[in-house]
C-alpha cells in the first residue's frame, strides 16, 4: 500500500478523504486493490480489526458515544469477541454500511465517560445494554469482574426508560440480588430460595497462603462452602489441579467443601440440607478441633455426602 496512505492508517486509523481530498485517487486505487474499503461516507480503512472502524466513527461523528458490547469490550469484558461497532450517534445513521449498529439517540449525561480518548456508555449501562442479548450473562459478568454494582446497573436501567426489554431485565436484576457471578450460581440461588434455606452468603473472601479465594456460596456459621462448577472455567488441567488445591486449603482452615457440576444440579438442594443437618445436629464446628483433625474431619464429611448423593 502507498506509504502515506499507511502512515495515516498507523496514526489515525482511518482516512477521511474530507481532510486528504489530494488523496482521493491513492485511495480509489487502494480500494479497487482490495487494501481499503469504505467504512463510513467519505471515510476509509482496513475492515478489521475493529479499532479502524472506531476510529472512522470518531472522525464521522466526534460525539459518538461507543455502547453495548463496544463499549463493554473497551472498558471491562475485554474477552468479548470483535463485532459490530455499537455506538449512539446524532447523525443519520442509514448511510452506514456493515461493520456497524448505529442508532439516533441521545445518552443520558450520567451514563458517558471517557475510555482512552473515547466516549463510552459506563460499564453498568453496557451491562444493561448486554443483558437484552445476553440476559443474565451480562449482568452476572459485571459484578464478577467488579465492573459495576447491582445499584448503578439498577440506576443504568432507571436512566434508560422505553427501551424494549427493560421489563425483561428488571426481572434479571431483581433475581441477582444475591450477586451471582454466572448462570450456573443464579440457578443455585434460586432453587435454595425456593426451598425455603438461608443463612447463605455469596462471594464470600477467605484468605488463604498467598491469596484471597472467594467461595460461591457459604454458610458461615459451620463453615459449608458450596462450589458451582460451571464447564467454562473449570475445564483445563490447570484449573483441575487448582481447584483441588484451593479445597485443601480450605478444609484445613475448617471448611466443609461441597463441588456442585453445573449441568447436574438434580441432588444440589438435598445435599445441602443433609449437609447442613449434619453439621448443626452433631455440632461439627472445625475451628474447635485440632489443626489436622477439622481437616480431616471435613474432608470425611464432605466425601460421606458426596457418596451418599
Amino acid at each position: 500500500m502507498d506509504q502515506e496512505l499507511l502512515h495515516i492508517l498507523e496514526s489515525e486509523g482511518a482516512i477521511d478523504i474530507r481532510k486528504y481530498r489530494r488523496l482521493r485517487q491513492r485511495v480509489a486505487r487502494a480500494v479497487r486493490d482490495g487494501l481499503l474499503v469504505r467504512l463510513l461516507p467519505g471515510i476509509y480503512g482496513p475492515g478489521v480489526p475493529a479499532w479502524h472502524r472506531i476510529a472512522a466513527l470518531r472522525q464521522w461523528d466526534p460525539n459518538a458515544c461507543l455502547t453495548g458490547p463496544t463499549a463493554a469490550k473497551l472498558s471491562w469484558w475485554d474477552t468479548l469477541p470483535d463485532g459490530d461497532v455499537h455506538a449512539a450517534t446524532r447523525r443519520n445513521p442509514s448511510r452506514v454500511g456493515s461493520g456497524y449498529a448505529l442508532s439516533l439517540q441521545r445518552i443520558h449525561p450520567e451514563l458517558g465517560q471517557p475510555v482512552d480518548g473515547l466516549y463510552c456508555v459506563t460499564p453498568a449501562a453496557s451491562a444493561i445494554q448486554l443483558a437484552g442479548e445476553l440476559g443474565g450473562e451480562a449482568i452476572d459478568e459485571a459484578l464478577r469482574r467488579r465492573a459495576a454494582t447491582l445499584e448503578q446497573m439498577w440506576d443504568a436501567l432507571r436512566l434508560m426508560p422505553g427501551r424494549p426489554g427493560n421489563v425483561a431485565i428488571a426481572r434479571l436484576l431483581e433475581d441477582s440480588r444475591d450477586e451471582p457471578w454466572s448462570e450456573a450460581e443464579r440457578d443455585a440461588h434460586r432453587r435454595l430460595r425456593r426451598a425455603g434455606i438461608d443463612g447463605w452468603t455469596t462471594n464470600h473472601a477467605v484468605r488463604l497462603e498467598g491469596a484471597t479465594v472467594f467461595l460461591d456460596i457459604a454458610w458461615r456459621d459451620c463453615r459449608l462452602a458450596a462450589e458451582i462448577d460451571g464447564w467454562q472455567f473449570h475445564r483445563t488441567h490447570e484449573r483441575f489441579v487448582a481447584d483441588r488445591e484451593r479445597d485443601v486449603q480450605l478444609a484445613l482452615r475448617g471448611w466443609t467443601v461441597l463441588r456442585f457440576a453445573a449441568a447436574h444440579m438434580d441432588t444440589f438442594i438435598s445435599s445441602i440440607q443433609r449437609m447442613l443437618e449434619m453439621l448443626r445436629r452433631d455440632g461439627l464446628r472445625c475451628r474447635s478441633l485440632p489443626q489436622w483433625g477439622h481437616a480431616v474431619a471435613c474432608e470425611s464429611v464432605s466425601q460421606s455426602v458426596t457418596r451418599m448423593a
